[in-house]
């Protein structure tokens, strides 16, 4: 079996670990990790003139990514709850 890399979402938000096999909690996980996805794509294609400006954008974009692996999980404690 070949082993696929799994993207960064995937693995913050442990795609592949689901031991109830619960369709909602996998729908969610996937959801979270294509916007934590998002946010990465927007952290690499940042660009300005401005280093501060930089920064900022290299921050919230931690920032987002850190309340949605959250927001996962809550999610999912309240579907498994």
């Amino acid at each position: 079996m070949e082993k696929v890399e799994l993207t960064l979402g995937e693995r913050r938000v442990r795609t592949t670990f689901n031991p109830g096999n619960n369709d909602k909690v996998q729908n969610f996980k996937e959801r979270f990790a294509h916007l934590i996805n998002d946010v990465e794509d927007i952290r690499k294609t940042a660009t300005s003139e401005d280093p501060n400006v930089n920064q900022d954008i290299q921050r919230l974009c931690s920032m987002a990514q850190t309340d949605l692996e959250k927001a996962c999980m809550i999610t999912v404690k309240a579907l498994t709850a």
